[in-house]
């Protein structure tokens, strides 16, 4: 077969024409598909198998994508206190940690707090519950984050009372130190951090930890090299806000009853971790587990005879 190009007068070849030489084997091909009637079913087969073999490959392909995107805090940002507004003292964060001070301090028996700022802490929060600080690109987050779901999905089967009843409800906040914020809200950290308002406005929450974090019994129970990790992590929060540790549990303890650590325990805050022992960390089960003795007051946070 011959093809004629045409050539136009003012110097080049028509366009037309030479579009018609690229397509027309292609136009042929498809006319013969039509025409050849047992060929059809074998395409229609064959672009079925085609979808059939690449599901796996594109599954796995939207799950990267979706695994780099994950930054590991959907179960805390369900349970956050915002930093949101932080810049003028009216984020979520800087609510909890006022109501704090003022509950703390009718406990320390400061006269310009009452029993009813005791009560509307306890009221609002919880009677008792964990506050984790957490982070984005933080693993050991994101290990810590599944194990308080596998305790908040399956709260009465880790129920450690002698009895093996409780009418305390599972409860947990926590608060994002790098949260994310709106583009426009973003704008007015010129001087600090959304985070580092919260340290410096609200720097008697993290004085008392410093206290209470290194005379608890889990500390107590730890050997001197682990407890001397455990009070850098701890006087970390004190300093530059790069240098903070997370993820960091701090469990606080309305109930009234008797603590595990002593009777005359005077704070909210019953202990403090950063991290869950290699020997309970080896799924979201077993450090569920270690999440439970810590409420509970069992085994590591427990008080040796």
């Amino acid at each position: 077969m011959v093809y004629f190009i045409s050539y136009t007068g003012n110097g080049g070849f028509c366009m037309k024409e030479i579009l018609k030489v690229i397509a027309t084997p292609f136009v042929a091909l498809w006319k013969w598909i039509k025409e050849t009637a047992w060929v059809q079913p074998l395409l229609i087969v064959g672009v079925i198998f085609g979808v059939i073999f690449s599901i796996p490959t594109i599954t796995t392909w939207i799950n990267d994508i979706i695994d780099y995107f994950d930054d590991g805090l959907d179960y805390y940002e369900n349970i956050n206190l915002s930093l949101s507004k932080a810049y003028k003292g009216k984020s979520e964060c800087d609510d909890f940690f006022v109501a704090y001070e003022k509950a703390q301090g009718y406990l320390n028996g400061d006269e310009d707090f009452s029993e009813q700022d005791y009560t509307a802490f306890k009221n609002k929060y919880g009677e008792k519950f964990f506050l984790v600080f957490a982070q984005s690109e933080c693993d050991a987050c994101e290990e810590i984050s599944d194990a308080l779901e596998e305790l908040k999905d399956n709260w009465k089967k880790y129920i450690l009372t002698e009895d093996g009843t409780t009418t305390e409800k599972y409860k947990c906040w926590s608060i994002i130190c790098n949260e994310d914020l709106s583009d426009s809200e973003e704008k007015k950290y010129t001087d600090f951090k959304p985070f580092e308002y919260i340290l410096n406005d609200h720097s008697q929450f993290f004085e008392d930890m410093q206290k209470f974090g290194k005379i608890n019994t889990y500390y107590n129970n730890l050997s001197s090299a682990e407890q001397s990790v455990q009070a850098g992590y701890i006087e970390n929060f004190m300093g530059d806000i790069s240098s903070i540790h997370t993820p960091c549990v701090v469990l606080f303890d309305l109930t009234g009853k008797e603590s595990s650590n002593g009777a005359d325990w005077n704070y909210l805050a019953n202990t403090v971790f950063f991290s869950i022992p290699s020997s309970s960390s080896t799924n979201d089960v077993t450090r569920a587990q270690f999440l439970a003795q810590a409420w509970y007051g069992k085994k590591d946070f427990q008080i040796e005879d």
